[in-house]
């Protein structure tokens, strides 16, 4: 076995760009020890210059970004109810004034975007299917 493929459950080599069982031989293409499934797989890998599954991230991450952004986005909720109703105190009871409700509501709403975007780039994959 080639030091880039590694084998799945019935043996078979895996791509080592996008992962799928290389099932054909016919099209199995290999490139500086890497076994790929294709030469669409080894020309991506060539281009990208290194591993994909080294700049993947976890699923954990993605999952606890996404409830950090439940979190800030409940703040600035709460942050925004109290500035409109003209309270100068945090849910916390720390009295910053309604500008200082405005201000912390838009640093959580940032907050929750910004954990957003982390948690949609952090579990976005392409489907094996969608990349042949």
């Amino acid at each position: 076995m080639a030091a880039g493929t590694s084998e799945g459950s019935a043996g078979a080599a895996e791509c080592t760009h996008c992962g799928s069982s290389i099932a054909d031989s016919s099209t199995q293409v290999t490139r500086d020890g890497n076994a790929f499934c294709c030469n669409n797989c080894g020309t991506a890998m060539a281009k990208r210059g290194s591993h994909p599954a080294a700049e993947r991230r976890s699923p954990l991450m993605a999952k606890l970004a996404l409830l950090a952004t439940g979190v800030f986005l409940g703040g600035a909720i709460d942050h925004a109810i109290l500035a409109l109703s003209s309270r100068s105190e945090t849910p916390y009871g720390i009295r910053v004034g309604v500008r200082g409700n405005v201000l912390l509501g838009a640093i959580d709403l940032l907050a929750a975007l910004l954990l957003a975007r982390a948690a949609g780039s952090a579990g976005a994959s392409t489907p094996r299917e969608q990349l042949h």
